[in-house]
């Protein structure tokens, strides 16, 4: 009987060349995996070192106080210049209530400074007017007395010397008498404006002794008040309800006065003097206009006799040499003159050394100035600070959280709530600082965010650190310890994102790949404001 061999045994023989052909297979599979790999790996480089950020704003006080109202919770959504919470502003209203106070009182110095100055400066221009018009009545008056005194000086000797060559030719008497009777005239006319200047002498010294007179009343009343005081001094002083020094200052004033009053009487006495002097010298003025017209009458006739003649012109030469008395009387009055201008000199000395306190009021005034500025000063911080009570939100977002209840003791610089911006987010992704030879600004990049597995976010290189995140941490490693083991160091890279996704958070973590296929920076590429700057700060 004959065998029949198991269908197995031909697949048994197989079974190597199906094994081989799956090798073969697989190792082509790995070849073709592996080198796209390889090939993909030479332009791509990705970490899972990364997470979602965004700018983070911290709500904090300026200024302290009890935080009486908060308008926000956690979760809500604000916008720039919101209100979210007030401090109680009891203390900051009072201290601006003060600063103006303090304003109003600093502009009423000032006032009254100005009106002091100006009042000053009225009363010192007037007096200098008056000084100085004074003393230009005194010059005009000493200039008519000077030229008064010359010509009749002159005019005086030019009588003598031709009266006496009359008395010593009278057989010329007839020419000297018309000589004489012309020179008569003149002295006429001369006799009578000095008898006018006289006249007006007169009236300035009434006038003078009036006024001096009108001041002894209030002296007099000074003095019996002072006496009064002072015996009322005296008997407070005999019940020691006043001190020595308090009577002694009475009775210096009782003296004082007096010696005021005193000082006015003899002023009086002056000024009558003055007046019998101005008098008589009108009479004398008066007297030589009359002997002036009667000597043009006496020349007249000695005109018309020559014997008669030598008679007047011998009369004629005593009253020239009484004349030279005269010129004596007016060279006094020159003096007195020059006596006056120099009273107004004085006076006008005292004005001026008197016109040292307006600078003394312009100090007090700019210092008035000054104490207004600081007040003014004072007012704006007052209400700077009652506005810094009120905390609003800097910028739009979202409230992330809230670290003080209404009640609570603030600081400043105590943080009450955290806001973020808005939808500003991006990534920072921390790269091996062997991976970080070929990125570049502008090279685009895949995300994966974990909390989306479904999603992929697209993004560009924004930004390159300039430092490791070991160099800037709160305690860098020190290498020089000698406790060191190499480790690779990470670069933190910015990612700004291209297009807005929906759930992403701050704070969530990603994975990032970067195609680095193109090797040179594109920084147009890199959207404005991806990072919540304004496009014109120049700065991302």
């Amino acid at each position: 009987m004959s065998t029949q061999p198991t269908p197995a045994a031909p697949a048994a023989k197989r079974s190597p060349n199906a094994a081989r052909a799956f090798g073969i297979i697989a190792a082509a599979a790995g070849i073709f995996f592996g080198g796209r790999y390889y090939l993909w790996s030479q332009t791509h480089v990705a970490t899972d070192d990364a997470y979602v950020t965004g700018n983070i704003v911290q709500v904090s006080p300026t200024v302290g106080g009890t935080l009486s109202q908060l308008m926000v919770a956690e979760g809500d959504v604000v916008t720039a210049g919101e209100v979210v919470a007030i401090l109680d502003d009891t203390a900051q209203r009072a201290a601006l209530q003060s600063a103006e106070s303090a304003l109003l009182v600093a502009k009423g110095n000032v006032r009254q400074a100005e009106a002091q100055l100006t009042l000053q400066e009225v009363s010192d221009t007037a007096a200098m007017a008056k000084a100085q018009a004074t003393k230009s009545v005194s010059m005009t008056k000493i200039k008519a007395a000077e030229a008064g005194v010359k010509a009749s000086a002159d005019d005086t000797a030019t009588r003598i010397a031709t009266l006496k060559a009359s008395v010593a030719a009278s057989e010329a008497a007839a020419a000297q008498a018309v000589a004489g009777l012309a020179g008569g005239k003149n002295q006429a006319s001369a006799a009578k404006a000095a008898a006018v200047t006289a006249t007006a002498g007169v009236q300035s010294a009434a006038a003078n002794l009036a006024a001096v007179k009108a001041r002894i009343p209030s002296v007099e009343a000074e003095l019996q008040r002072a006496e009064r005081d002072h015996g009322r001094f005296t008997q407070l002083f005999a019940k020691q309800a006043v001190t020595k020094q308090q009577l002694e200052s009475m009775a210096d004033a009782v003296t004082r006065e007096r010696a005021s009053l005193n000082t006015l009487r003899e002023q009086v006495r002056l000024a009558a003097s003055q007046l019998d002097g101005a008098e008589s010298q009108a009479v004398e003025a008066k007297e030589r206009a009359a002997a002036a017209e009667a000597q043009v009458k006496v020349l007249d006739a000695a005109v018309r006799t020559a014997k008669s003649a030598t008679d007047v012109t011998r009369g004629q030469l005593a009253t020239a040499v009484a004349g030279q008395r005269r010129v004596d009387v007016d060279i006094v009055g020159v003096q007195a003159a020059r006596a006056s201008a120099d009273v107004s000199d004085a006076e006008a000395q005292i004005v001026e050394a008197g016109m040292g306190q307006q600078a003394v009021r312009f100090v007090a005034l700019e210092t008035a100035k000054d104490a207004v500025r600081t007040a003014e000063a004072g007012v704006a911080t007052a209400k700077e600070l009652l506005k810094r009570t009120i905390l609003v939100a800097a910028q739009s977002g979202v409230v992330l959280k809230k670290t003080a209840n209404v009640g609570a003791s603030i600081v400043p610089g105590q943080t009450i709530l955290t806001i973020s911006q808005g939808d500003a987010l991006w990534i920072t992704a921390n790269f091996k600082e062997t991976q970080i030879k070929d990125i570049h600004l502008g090279q685009p990049v895949e995300i994966h965010v974990d909390a989306l597995p479904s999603g992929k976010v697209a993004g560009v290189i924004a930004g390159i650190g300039t430092a490791t995140g070991a160099t800037t941490a709160m305690l860098p490693p020190d290498n020089a310890s000698g406790n060191f083991t190499k480790v690779v160091q990470r670069i933190p890279v910015r990612i700004a994102i291209t297009k807005a996704t929906p759930g992403i958070r701050m704070g969530m973590s990603t994975t990032t790949t970067i195609d680095t296929a193109d090797k040179t920076d594109h920084a147009e590429r890199v959207p404005a404001g991806w990072n919540g700057k304004p496009a014109s700060s120049g700065k991302q």
